[in-house]
This record gives C-alpha cells, sequence and structure tokens, in this order.
C-alpha cells in the first residue's frame, strides 16, 4: 500500500511539472522527425539498391552543390518564417486569431511564395543550361563527363519545389494543432511509398539512373506542397482570409 501511495504521489507530482498538451505536440513532433528522417535518407537507400557506383557518384556531386543552395540560402529563411508565423498566429494559450496579426502573416507567406515563384521561373528557364557549365568549372571535366552536370540540370527543377515546401511547412508546423501535427505524420508516410514508387518507375523502369531519383524526389515535393497547400488554405479560409492574389 505505501509503495502505491508513493507512486501515485510520484505520478502526481510529475503531472504537476509536466503539460499533457505539450507532451501531446513533443510526441507528435518526435514522430513528425523521425517520418521526416526516413523520407531524407531514402534517396540514399533508393539510390545504393537501384543505381550504379559511376550513378551514385554523380548524384552524390550534384545533390551535395545543390544541397549548398538549400542550407545557406533556404534553410535560414525557413527557420525564421517558423519563428515568425508562431509569434504572429499562436500564444502559449493555444491560437490566437487576432485579424491583424493573421493577415500580417498571411501577407509575408504569399510575398515568400510570389518570390520563390519569381526565382523558380529563372531557376527553370536558366538553370537546366547553365549548372553543367559551373559544374565543370568547379571540379573539372572529370566528374563532368560522370554524368554529374545533367544531374545537377535536373536538381534546377527541385530546388524551387523544395524551397516553397519549405516555407509551406515552416507555416504548418507552427500553426497546427498535435492532431494536425500527427495527421501530417500519417501523410508523410504515404508520401515516402509514393516517391518509392516514382523512383521505382523513373530508375527500374525508365533507366534514368540518378536524374530518375532527382524527379522522385520532385515528385515527393509535390506532394507535400499539395498537403500544405490545402491545410494552409483552409487554415485562413475558416478566418474568412483565403486571398493569395
Amino acid at each position: 500500500m505505501k509503495q502505491s501511495k508513493c507512486a501515485n504521489d510520484s505520478a502526481d507530482s510529475v503531472a504537476l511539472y509536466l503539460s499533457r498538451p505539450l507532451l501531446a505536440l513533443a510526441l507528435s513532433l518526435y514522430i513528425q522527425s523521425g517520418v521526416k528522417y526516413i523520407l531524407t535518407q531514402g534517396d540514399s537507400i533508393l539510390i545504393t539498391t537501384m543505381a550504379t557506383l559511376p550513378e551514385q557518384g554523380a548524384y552524390a556531386l550534384a545533390s551535395n552543390y545543390g544541397g549548398l543552395v538549400a542550407r545557406m540560402i533556404l534553410q535560414p529563411i525557413e527557420e525564421s518564417s517558423r519563428f515568425l508565423f508562431a509569434r504572429l498566429c499562436s500564444s502559449p494559450g493555444g491560437l490566437k486569431r487576432t485579424e491583424p496579426d493573421i493577415s500580417h502573416a498571411q501577407v509575408i507567406l504569399r510575398d515568400i511564395i510570389k518570390a520563390y515563384n519569381i526565382l523558380a521561373l529563372l531557376s527553370w528557364t536558366i538553370g537546366p543550361s547553365l549548372a553543367p557549365r559551373l559544374l565543370q568549372l568547379l571540379v573539372g571535366r572529370k566528374w563532368t563527363d560522370t554524368g554529374a552536370g545533367d544531374v545537377l540540370a535536373i536538381y534546377c527543377y527541385y530546388i524551387p519545389l523544395l524551397a516553397i515546401n519549405g516555407v509551406t511547412e515552416a507555416f504548418v508546423s507552427a500553426v497546427a494543432t498535435s492532431a494536425d501535427l500527427q495527421r501530417q505524420s500519417v501523410f508523410m508516410g504515404a508520401y515516402f511509398f509514393g516517391f518509392a514508387s516514382a523512383a521505382y518507375i523513373f530508375l527500374g523502369v525508365l533507366g534514368l539512373g540518378a536524374q530518375g531519383l532527382v524527379w522522385a524526389n520532385c515528385v515527393n515535393m509535390v506532394l507535400r506542397i499539395l498537403f500544405n497547400g490545402r491545410y494552409i488554405l483552409t487554415f485562413f479560409g475558416g478566418i474568412g482570409q483565403v486571398s493569395f492574389q
């Protein structure tokens, strides 16, 4: 009896210091981080099982150089946007749906997406022809002859999608409830199967090698952007603000 009483007292004392909603949110974020890690490492698993060694090297070189843009430019914008959207659209007590703050967040999100769309047009029109030449200047013809330049050219289609997904996902993670994050984690698991199916088609059926893996990543980004876009429209539609023109 004394042991049971001590256990109950201990549980009650822990409950005083820990917030159940905060614990639920932390668990949802933990699960989501695990799913994101699987998605991030999914291309590494697929490239090692479905591509030759030269194709793996070409993909590694192109993804490392292409990833510099994401790490140096896109990631800081994504992180700062997440904190800004969280400050404008939520508070420690839950969602704070004050019209000026929500309108401000909508304007910021709209302007960032518009800027990314302009950059996407430049990347999709100029990037594929410019990227192989830049890679040749950086690493020489030895690596560009392996096909890394062609993979980097396809990467120019992937980076704008990565940028749009980053900022929209930052908004979703900033304003979503614990239930919303759990639903997003489930969808991310489904996206992995979509990504794996696209990779099988591009690599196994069409034989595109490392280029096919980048195209599969593009498919994955499009699916995630569609989910984020639907959530954002639902969020602003619930408070009567849906204009993104």
